[in-house]
């Protein structure tokens, strides 16, 4: 599965990280949403004042390596929730869900 064995494509790096740098430079054009990141940042601080897209210089300087080194240090079953909506049949979504992460281990440190 996708959530054990993720998938860290060399060639899609570059692109996600010019997609988010434009995103990032687009808040220079949208004077609301400047402001309502600088307020953020003035009214909780360089922690919970932070932006979902990062800074220009986090987005430069991050590498693949990066990635899967975060990946591998902070993602396990540990206080993961699965939720499940819609018309599914129990007994056969806990078999499946028992297949592919049943015997998933670890916790972070």
């Amino acid at each position: 599965s996708i959530l054990r064995e993720p998938h860290f494509p060399d060639a899609e790096m570059e692109e996600a990280r010019q997609s988010s740098l434009l995103e990032l430079a687009s808040l220079e054009d949208d004077p609301s949403q400047k402001c309502f990141t600088e307020l953020k940042k003035a009214r909780f601080g360089e922690v919970y004042g932070r932006i979902s897209l990062g800074t220009e210089e986090g987005l430069v300087s991050i590498t693949l390596e990066d990635c899967k080194e975060f990946w591998g240090q902070h993602i396990s079953p540990k206080g993961a929730v699965l939720s499940v909506a819609g018309n599914f049949k129990w007994d056969e979504l806990k078999s499946l869900v028992e297949k592919v992460i049943g015997d998933w281990s670890g916790d972070p440190d």
